[in-house]
């Protein structure tokens, strides 16, 4: 099930779709909690015995992290600005990846 073509014979493995979600929910009392959500679709194939090709045209993140405002509070007192801006807040990513891998003949 791919929108492009690719040889659906099965002589160096069966192309494969593979679409998968992810749910974190972590939650540690009066300090952070996080929410994180990922989903994606790869296709995979061998072109060949030793070329294989990993596509995922979209990849979706959200993340929803949030510090405990006592806890924050602490924290830029310490001087951790860096990770308390990196951790209290949310963040949304689409991205994409492709992956080629060609190994030697056995």
């Amino acid at each position: 099930m791919v929108p492009f073509h690719i040889n659906p014979g099965g002589k160096f493995g069966l192309p494969k779709t593979t679409y998968s979600m992810t749910l974190q929910l972590f939650d540690q009392d009066r300090t952070y909690s996080n929410r994180y959500f990922i989903t994606s679709l790869n296709y995979s194939w061998y072109e060949t015995e030793n070329k294989y090709h990993s596509f995922t045209p979209i990849v979706l993140e959200y993340r929803d992290g949030r510090l405990d405002s006592n806890f924050r509070k602490n924290l830029e007192q310490e001087g951790y600005q860096l990770y308390v801006r990196s951790n209290d807040r949310q963040y949304f990513g689409l991205g994409t990846q492709y992956t080629f891998i060609l190994n030697g003949k056995s």
